[in-house]
């Protein structure tokens, strides 16, 4: 049985460990009334009071070179699956019966 991983956008962890704060609750109070993991919200909490608003960034712009880079390995993993199943293909009908 698998799980799906649950996102939450960066909004959403900065006002959950703000009303946190806020509140005065219990982090147990808070995460149940949110609906999230108790580890997580602490894990949130933690890099909050550590790095404030900036925690919940993300990833990082990607410069142009990178985007490029990631497209042309795209197109190479494209290219090389096309080549596999050409490869496949004409083995199942160069095939003397």
């Amino acid at each position: 049985m698998s799980t799906t991983r649950r996102k939450y956008t960066k909004e959403f962890k900065t006002e959950s460990v703000e009303y946190l704060l806020k509140s005065g609750k219990k982090m147990t109070e808070v995460s149940e009334s949110l609906g999230i993991d108790y580890w997580s919200l602490s894990k949130w909490k933690k890099a909050y009071l550590n790095e404030g608003k900036k925690a919940f960034a993300g990833k990082p712009d990607m410069t142009p070179e990178q985007a490029e880079i990631k497209r042309l390995k795209q197109a190479l993993e494209d290219s090389e699956m096309e080549k596999a199943i050409l490869k496949k293909a004409m083995a199942i009908f160069s095939r003397k019966e």
